[in-house]
This record gives structure tokens, C-alpha cells and sequence, in this order.
């Protein structure tokens, strides 16, 4: 196994161009955009998700969840959590006629995402208790939609 920078090779199969690392566990993405966790200790590779073209697989703050983007069905990129095993998982944002990216966790139940939502470029936060979705910042007028 190698490690350089944000790539990752295990046996020339498994890359990831981001990677999160958390206490020696590492997630990422596969070549078959499935997301993957590696324990640099044991060296234990789990497979977490099984189903749709996954990206941008990040930890919580506290190691229970893990946010990632993904393409099911006939959607685009949409923002999905899963428990840290890869259980529970749940799609928690849903943007009409766009594309969601870049999951990154904020303080305490926050989530922070990207969309392009016909043409605009936003940044959005959703607090994944409540669901109060909000867009912090954008390139333009257009709103996220529910």
C-alpha cells in the first residue's frame, strides 16, 4: 500500500482523490466510486456503500457519520450521510434540476454543501436535525428548492 499526498493505491486497484482522515481511519473514494474505509493500523479495508456513483466521502468531527455525494436513480449528484460502518444510509438534501457537491461538516449538526442549480453556483448549509436548509453564499438569484 502506498500513500501520497491525497492519492491512495492498495494493490493498484483503489485511488482517491480526497480523502478523509480520522484516529488512523481513512475514507475514501474507490475506482468504482464506491467509498471505502482503510484502518492504517490493522490495515482493514472495509467496503461502506455498495450502490451509485459516490463522491467526496468525508468524516463528522466526532467519527460517527459520513457525508458523501452521490448519483442513484435517475437524480444527479445529491448529499447523503451514512453511519460510520456504512449503515443508515439517508439522503438528506435534495436539489431540483441541479447538482449537489462537496459535503463538508460544520459545528454540531451542520452540514455544508455546493450546488449548481441552473447555472448558479451556491454554498449551502443544512442542519441535518431540524432540516432547515439555508444558501450562505451564491453566484446569482436562483434559490435551492426542496
Amino acid at each position: 500500500m502506498t500513500i501520497m499526498g491525497p492519492l491512495i493505491t492498495y494493490t493498484n486497484l483503489i485511488w482517491a482523490e480526497k480523502s478523509s482522515q480520522l484516529d488512523g481511519q481513512i475514507v475514501f473514494v474507490s475506482c468504482d466510486f464506491q467509498i471505502m474505509a482503510i484502518d492504517m493500523k490493522s490495515l482493514r479495508l472495509s467496503q461502506l456503500t455498495k450502490t451509485g456513483t459516490n463522491l467526496w466521502a468525508t468524516w463528522s468531527f466526532d467519527g460517527k457519520k459520513i457525508a458523501f455525494a452521490s448519483v442513484r436513480g435517475e437524480h444527479k449528484r445529491e448529499i447523503y450521510i451514512m453511519d460510520a460502518d456504512g449503515r443508515n444510509e439517508k439522503r438528506v438534501i435534495y436539489t431540483k434540476n441541479g447538482d449537489a457537491s462537496d459535503p463538508h461538516w460544520g459545528v454540531g449538526s451542520l452540514l455544508y454543501f455546493e450546488t449548481v442549480v441552473k447555472g448558479v453556483l451556491q454554498e449551502n448549509s443544512i442542519d441535518l436535525i431540524s432540516g432547515d436548509m439555508k444558501v450562505i453564499s451564491s453566484t446569482g438569484g436562483s434559490q435551492l428548492r426542496q
